[in-house]
């Protein structure tokens, strides 16, 4: 009974950690993408309007 408690909070340790560590790359990735994106942006709309 106790062996199956400890394996499942180790498992819950892991998913936690786990989680974190998903939503600290996704936020990683969103502010290297996010002025990319708007450097790209305003290049698109100034290319535009020189034509």
């Amino acid at each position: 009974m106790n062996k199956t408690k400890a394996k499942k909070q180790n498992a819950n340790v892991i998913f936690n950690l786990l989680n974190k560590t998903v939503q600290f790359v996704r936020d990683i990735t969103y502010w290297m993408v996010a002025p990319v994106l708007f450097t790209g942006a305003l290049a698109a709309l100034s290319a535009i309007q020189m034509s």
